[in-house]
């Protein structure tokens, strides 16, 4: 996995231990949806609009991640029980982002 998204994946690992700090709460996955991945959502969409440079695999990343984040922030939106859908949503992102291989990163290592 490149190193980008190993780095994502330790974004989603670390909410998920902040989530653990919380009661389960619908209220506290509110909160976390609109403070954190929301946030986040908009820094990604900006910088994947405004951002010329970013190299192709660098792009790729920021769409894959950004794609993550609003399947989390709209699984959890959309919940009945947000707080086990946002915890469900983040681990399903996780297992994507490690099958997420680079075609570079791939033919070097073989």
């Amino acid at each position: 996995m490149d190193k980008y998204l190993s780095l994502i994946v330790n974004r989603f690992e670390t909410y998920i231990s902040f989530l653990n700090q919380f009661e389960p709460t619908n209220e506290a996955a509110i909160f976390i949806n609109n403070s954190f991945i929301y946030s986040e959502m908009e820094r990604v969409n900006t910088l994947l609009n405004h951002n010329k440079n970013l190299t192709h695999e660098r792009r790729r990343d920021y769409e894959f991640y950004f794609i993550e984040l609003f399947h989390v922030y709209h699984n959890t939106n959309d919940s009945k029980n947000k707080f086990d859908a946002m915890i469900y949503s983040l681990k399903n992102a996780i297992q994507v982002l490690k099958l997420t291989e680079h075609p570079l990163v791939k033919a070097e290592m073989n």
